[in-house]
């Protein structure tokens, strides 16, 4: 699956390290909740990095935490569990 950044239009997807979900409170302060952004339209909006915090609670084991599309991102960004 992928779609493109409503902000500056670049692909995101699982495998490129764009998709991460926030969550709903996160989201919901600098987004509308169908918007798409990519993490660094993200950041811009937040005004920081995007933080372990901030991920949403998903489907995907990632040592103690169950977090969903964004293994690859933290990975990229040196995110530590």
């Amino acid at each position: 699956m992928s779609c493109k950044c409503n902000k500056c239009r670049c692909v995101i997807s699982g495998n490129n390290g764009k998709m991460v979900m926030l969550k709903e409170e996160v989201w919901l302060s600098i987004a509308k909740k169908d918007d798409i952004l990519c993490p660094n339209c993200i950041e811009k909006k937040l005004g920081r990095n995007i933080v372990v915090n901030d991920f949403k609670l998903g489907v995907f084991p990632v040592l103690d935490y169950k977090i969903p599309c964004n293994m690859i991102f933290a990975e990229i960004k040196g995110i530590k569990y």
